[in-house]
């Protein structure tokens, strides 16, 4: 089967070392799994089903139509776990003043500080909205981990593993599953459940985490392995 990220290893050399290396081997999902909700706010996954390009006139940090490709995979997620009975957390920019933080090295020169970045832009999509017991975290950085509580959340949800979605893929996706590997999580990303701006960008972090840190699946392939079978 085709993966997505089979695009970037190209050359011949890079594909026997990487198939003698065994790299790419599964972890597994764990029996008590997390879900884990990356910024699918307005700033990120623009107010409408469009190309990109045009969603960044409005919203810089848009990803456009690959978000929102994206957005109907996570809220299937969401529905299995709330199905499940299994936490959700969700992240979000951190708010003050009813603008996001300062970004600090984050930041780029060319930002507008006009654009509409305030609560709105950080306002969680509302085909994926939260729901009465899932959790919103606020974070300053690109790992969920950095300067929050969420390893405290998780260990008292006795959690084993952690399945990523979300944005953008190659960013906060990416910075988390490196982390949740660290602190011996197994961690589960949801390819067609996660987007950036640039499809290479995209492509090369799938196929990265799913190197060494994680096993990058299909939505499908997560739900067949923890829907209950009857």
């Amino acid at each position: 089967m085709e993966e997505a990220w089979d695009s970037v290893l190209t050359d011949p050399t890079d594909r026997e070392v990487y198939r003698r290396s065994r790299q790419g081997q599964p972890h597994g999902l764990g029996v008590s799994p997390v879900l884990l909700v990356f910024d699918a706010t307005y700033a990120f996954t623009g107010d409408a089903d469009e190309p990109v390009v045009d969603s960044m006139r409005k919203w810089r940090t848009s990803c456009g139509q690959r978000a929102w490709r994206a957005l109907p995979r996570i809220a299937e997620l969401v529905s299995l776990f709330h199905r499940l009975g299994r936490p959700v957390i969700y992240s979000r920019a951190q708010e003050r003043g009813g603008h996001a933080l300062p970004a600090g090295l984050w930041r780029s020169p060319a930002a507008d500080d006009a654009e509409p970045a305030a609560i709105e832009g950080n306002r969680i999509n509302e085909m994926v909205s939260p729901g009465p017991d899932d959790l919103v975290i606020e974070k300053s950085a690109p790992s969920v981990f950095f300067g929050t509580p969420l390893t405290r959340y998780l260990v008292s949800f006795l959690a084993d593993s952690v399945v990523i979605c979300g944005g953008s893929t190659s960013g906060c996706v990416r910075a988390t599953a490196v982390d949740a590997f660290s602190y011996n999580f197994n961690v589960a990303v949801a390819e067609d459940a996660c987007f950036d701006r640039l499809g290479h960008s995209h492509r090369t972090a799938l196929f990265e985490l799913n190197s060494r840190y994680a096993d990058v699946l299909r939505t499908d392939d997560i739900i067949g392995q923890l829907e209950p079978r009857s």
